[in-house]
Formats: structure tokens, C-alpha cells, sequence
């Protein structure tokens, strides 16, 4: 995003949603709120194993794992447009591919999940600490949250960047990931 191009956005009171009078309470949020998805790769699946076998048993099963290649025992998935690229470029759209694959196919989970975390096969995650942190905002708000590398690269851009974690609210989520790859894409010529 071009940091002139940053939305001034409004207070949540402004838009309605809260009243401003009292202070936003707490929802209660369970691990199949979140949904993890996570970039992975054939070759590096040790660590998506590892992963299965630590902090996504927090999930209850409330995660997808995109890889270049498939393997049921991890669980790895792949996709046609994913398959046998296990390029360092080509992984960077596994997690968007992915996530529109998601919405085409697990539509009915989609609608139930308040949260979306999209982190690496490299990432360590508390479960707990991040259901205690979400519990405070509301998911039907266009809200993400990550680290942002802003002019680090690039003089004049900011953006998210996914390695360590980027979480996206079911509404920001619905919003953004459709358009990936299409022409309302604002991003298309990053993207090529």
C-alpha cells in the first residue's frame, strides 16, 4: 500500500458500532473461531509436522497448511496453481490461493470463523495469548493486524508482512482476499 494512500478511518463509535458511552466488552472467542492458515513447503515439511504436533493442537483441527506439494500424514494441501512451484516467490501466494480456495470450497466454515491468522511453517504461535488478545475487538469490523514494514525496502510503501504473522477479521478477510489476483485487485502489478 502507498503510505499516502492510507484510509483515515473513522473510530468505531463513529461508524455505529459502538455506542461510546460504556466500554466494548469482551466477546468470549474458542480456538474454532480462528482459522490458521499457514504457508508451507514439501521440502521444508518437518516443520509443518512439528507444527500439527504443537501449538495447532490448540486449533481443535481449525487449520490448513498450503504447501507445493500434497501429503495427507502432515496435513499438506496443494492446489493446481501451487503445485510443484516451491519457489521462494511462488510460496508468497500460497496463503492467497489457498484462502480463496477456502472461500469457493469451505464456504459453511468460512461463515463461522471470526478470525483469520495467516503465518509461515516457521512461526511459533500462542494459541491462548492471541484468543485472550481478539477477544477485545470485533470481528465484523474491516480490521487486520501484523507487523508492518513501512519504508524499510521500498521508500514510500508500507505493508504487512506475513513471516510473522498477519491476522485478518472475518469482515477484512471477505473483503480483501476475493479480490486477489482479479482485476479489483489494487495490488495486480505487484502481483504478476
Amino acid at each position: 500500500m502507498i503510505r499516502s494512500e492510507f484510509p483515515q478511518t473513522e473510530s468505531a463509535a463513529k461508524l455505529g458500532l459502538v455506542t461510546g458511552f460504556g466500554p466494548l466488552l469482551p466477546t468470549a472467542l474458542d480456538s474454532k473461531d480462528v482459522l490458521f492458515i499457514v504457508m508451507g513447503s514439501a521440502k521444508q515439511a518437518h516443520k509443518a509436522k512439528l507444527l500439527t504436533e504443537t501449538w495447532l493442537q490448540w486449533s481443535q483441527g481449525n487449520f490448513f497448511i498450503f504447501a507445493d506439494a500434497a501429503d495427507a500424514s502432515i496435513p499438506l494441501i496443494t492446489l493446481p496453481q501451487l503445485e510443484n512451484k516451491p519457489s521462494r516467490d511462488d510460496a508468497q501466494y500460497r496463503q492467497f490461493y489457498g484462502s480463496q480456495w477456502l472461500i469457493s470450497n469451505k464456504s459453511e466454515l468460512i461463515k463461522k470463523v471470526k478470525w483469520f491468522v495467516f503465518t509461515d511453517d516457521d512461526t511459533w504461535i500462542n494459541v491462548p495469548a492471541i484468543l485472550s488478545y481478539l477477544k477485545f475487538f470485533d470481528h465484523r469490523l474491516l480490521l487486520s493486524i501484523g507487523y508492518i514494514w513501512d519504508d524499510m525496502w521500498v521508500t514510500g510503501w508500507a505493508y504487512f508482512t506475513g513471516g510473522g504473522g498477519i491476522v485478518l477479521s472475518q469482515a477484512a478477510f471477505l473483503s480483501i482476499i476475493p479480490s486477489i489476483f482479479t482485476k479489483e485487485c489494487p495490488f495486480q502489478e505487484q502481483l504478476k
